[in-house]
């Protein structure tokens, strides 16, 4: 009974922490849901090797021409100091949140004129070669 009321304050009041409020939700509120209510798993592919003036909307097209479905918009990475803080400067690769990919797309990623490359982690659970870009082997055992 008291792990019920304990739970309904939470979600009601939120909680404290160093002076600080902080808001509880019942749900994950970054877990996307399809019309069912069920989640649809996602996951982060990072864009790179594109320059910083090349628009985020021309790299989201080439990635939904791919078949690619976003579930964020591309977002700049930024770059951090020797103690692993963010700074105000931004790098040029990017990063989004898609569906897991029901085809393993190849590394490389053409987007205008630009060979931009992608990665994104069942890549690297897949053996996915860095070397000729296709699967079932690294680039050490790459025939090519």
């Amino acid at each position: 009974m008291r792990t019920v009321q304990a739970r309904a304050t939470l979600l009601a009041k939120g909680l404290g922490v160093g002076g600080r409020s902080v808001t509880v939700f019942a749900q994950n509120p970054f877990v996307v849901r399809g019309p069912d209510g069920r989640e649809i798993r996602g996951t982060k592919i990072i864009v790179s090797d594109v320059p910083i003036s090349l628009a985020n909307l021309v790299i989201e097209d080439a990635l939904k021409k791919k078949g690619v479905k976003m579930q964020s918009s591309l977002k700049m990475e930024g770059i951090r100091d020797k103690e692993g803080k963010l700074t105000e400067w931004l790098s040029s690769r990017r990063f989004a949140y898609i569906d897991v990919p029901e085809i393993l797309m190849e590394r490389m990623l053409i987007v205008g004129q630009f060979k931009a490359k992608i990665f994104y982690k069942e890549m690297a659970e897949a053996n996915l070669c860095f070397a000729c870009h296709k699967s079932g082997h690294r680039a050490v055992d790459c025939p090519m």
